[in-house]
């Protein structure tokens, strides 16, 4: 790029007078006899004397009011195409380094419309060394990612949608380092990227340590990066488990807990700390180690938390129930944390409908955060049941404990029960057959929970 600066020399600045804001899409590789304008890619457009009109490229249309960018659709046959974007009298097209001098490529399967885009940018504006620049892209070019931390050229986008975003999801499972990322057309090296960002050939995300997640999402029509990069919790930990209001460490959990009845079911609660950032492995986590960036945060209203658990007959591999329940928390959903903690909004009853014998309690947490699950480790604990639930033809009307933990309705019960939950329209939104426990998470609200044959008025806020 220095290079084609010192060769204009003094006639920079006048270029820079002239200039104005035409830019023009040229070819210089094009199917045979398909009548498509080209010429050479390294010097100025050229024109007809009589009409003005550019003789080897194409004009493209000035941008809207209120829009940076430039636009041209050509009807182009199917075949092998190379362009560029050029302004009048020069090339200087490029952003901080010299590329594709010898045309950016596409192909097109069959005759279609397609759109190019362009805007301007101003490298270092207000300096001796200011230089403007082209960012371009048309509908049938495809885009590369590329990893500049570890230069290894990464998978190409996918197609854009109808608004023009394209999006590409890449995860490490155990990252440590910066991030940094460039955009670019595939024949293009790492550190030439003209597509994004502005006034540099890459785009540093974060520094991150741990299981990480990054989504960047390209649109083709605004040549803009649309969404921030994202991160995702990197671990659970500070897993606690409580069997009838006994709290203790889930890796500490007995071997057996003892044994329980139908007048004293085994009732079990518990939570989670789910941790977005882990700046020193070996060291202290979370706010003691806090960094001055965000991305290493997450808001817990982009965490979804449960406790899972399931029950085995202790003589076979016949698993009996199995369950989950959303868990909640006090913080701030919308304030991003290194760590926040989860926890149970009420007990679920275990052993409810088990009939006497030997088990095995296995508990388990998950959290979901922009599309990936994390889970703990599983904790198991042996425990029985004596005497036999209640049977017979006088069998009483099923009692349940119904009530609501922030978004969530649940229900707990004695025995298994059919739970329907309507709106108070009237409109049946769930329904399941459950041993237990009922947890489902809805929108602020009035609702009807029926459990068996009774039916209970929620409200939900």
């Amino acid at each position: 790029m220095r290079k084609i600066i010192s060769f204009l020399g003094v006639a920079l600045l006048a270029v820079n007078v002239v200039w104005g804001q035409d830019l023009y899409v040229r070819f210089n590789k094009v199917p045979a006899e398909s009548g498509i304008k080209t010429g050479i890619l390294l010097t100025p457009v050229s024109f007809a004397e009589l009409s003005g009109e550019p003789t080897d490229a194409y004009k493209m249309e000035a941008p809207a009011e209120g829009s940076d960018i430039y636009t041209l659709t050509l009807s182009l046959p199917a075949g092998d195409y190379e362009y560029q974007v050029t302004f009048k009298d020069t090339v200087i097209y490029e952003s901080t380094h010299n590329m594709a001098k010898a045309g950016r490529p596409f192909s097109v399967k069959e005759q279609k419309d397609i759109v190019f885009r362009a805007k301007v940018h101003t490298v270092n504006a207000g300096k001796e060394t200011e230089y403007k620049c082209i960012k371009f892209l048309c509908d049938a070019q495809t885009l590369h990612y590329s990893n500049t931390t570890t230069f290894i050229s990464g998978q190409m986008f996918p197609e854009p949608d109808e608004q023009g975003n394209t999006s590409i999801v890449f995860t490490h499972t155990n990252y440590k380092g910066a991030i940094e990322m460039a955009i670019c057309p595939p024949t293009t090296t790492i550190y030439s990227s003209d597509v994004l960002p502005f006034g540099g050939s890459k785009y540093r995300l974060s520094v991150a340590n741990g299981k990480v997640r990054w989504k960047l999402t390209y649109n083709r029509h605004t040549l803009t990066l649309e969404e921030p990069v994202q991160k995702l919790v990197t671990l659970l930990d500070g897993d606690t488990i409580i069997i009838d209001a006994e709290k203790v460490p889930a890796a500490e959990l007995p071997a057996n807990i003892g044994a329980f009845s139908v007048e004293n079911p085994l009732l079990l609660a518990g939570g989670t700390t789910s941790v977005s950032a882990r700046i020193d492995p070996t060291g202290e986590a979370g706010a003691a180690a806090e960094k001055p960036n965000d991305l290493l945060k997450l808001a817990p209203e982009t965490i979804e938390a449960k406790m899972y658990y399931n029950v085995f007959n202790a003589d076979s591999t016949e698993m009996i129930v199995e369950n989950n329940a959303l868990l909640v928390t006090t913080a701030d959903a919308t304030v991003p944390e290194y760590e926040t903690v989860w926890t149970m909004g009420a007990p679920l009853n275990v052993t409810g409908g088990l009939s006497a014998g030997d088990y095995t309690l296995n508990v388990w947490y998950e959290t979901v955060c922009y599309g990936d699950t994390i889970q703990s480790a599983i904790y198991s604990t042996d425990f029985s049941v004596s005497g036999n639930p209640t049977t017979g033809f006088e069998q009483p009307t099923l009692q349940a404990n119904v009530f609501t933990a922030g978004q969530a309705i649940q229900a707990t019960f004695d025995g298994t029960a059919t739970v329907k939950l309507y709106a108070v329209s009237g409109q049946l939104l769930d329904e399941q057959t459950v041993s237990g426990n009922y947890n489902k998470m809805v929108h602020p609200g009035l609702y009807i929970l029926q459990v068996a044959d009774k039916s209970y008025r929620l409200a939900v806020k």
